[in-house]
């Protein structure tokens, strides 16, 4: 597991395969204090919350979580 931490924000890699696309997305969101904010960041991008064909997002519970579409498994948090 990976943790990065900013002043608004903890980003938690489960699964360091998928780390360079979660950071790359984390930078988009980064700057941003509020879970909600950074949802409507995020689908500013991606507005089905589909990332690419293995990878999506959803907001639950302020974390942005990203997941495998195929199985559900969480990869990556961030943490608001």
């Amino acid at each position: 597991m990976i943790a990065t931490k900013t002043n608004s924000s903890m980003l938690e890699i489960i699964s360091p395969h998928y780390a360079s696309l979660v950071l790359a997305n984390y930078e988009i969101i980064r700057h941003v204090r509020l879970c909600w904010l950074a949802e409507e960041e995020l689908e500013l991008k991606y507005p089905d919350h589909i990332i690419n064909n293995e990878l999506c997002f959803e907001k639950e519970n302020g974390v942005i979580r990203f997941r495998l579409q195929q199985n559900n498994e969480t990869v990556a948090r961030i943490h608001f």
